[in-house]
């Protein structure tokens, strides 16, 4: 279900040419529709940029905390 809405997010996103804001927890339901991700830690900026170097290269022992037990979230095409 959340990959589904996900997909439906994204089309729209492209569709209308929106900006999407989103506030998670859940890393897994950011990397798929977000460019830029921000990680907040107690009220400070701990590392921002884009997402795919952010999921794929962070440089803070914060992000790869949160990152790595995250699972995989496969959207359907």
């Amino acid at each position: 279900m959340r990959a589904q809405v996900l997909s439906l997010l994204c089309v729209v996103q492209d569709r209308l040419g929106l900006t999407y804001f989103f506030i998670r927890h859940d890393l897994a339901l950011v990397r798929y529709p977000c460019d830029r991700v921000a990680l907040i830690h107690c009220g400070e900026l701990v590392e921002e940029g884009e997402a795919d170097r952010i999921f794929d290269h962070s440089e803070s022992a914060y992000a790869r905390m949160l990152i790595q037990p995250m699972p995989e979230v496969r959207v359907p095409a």
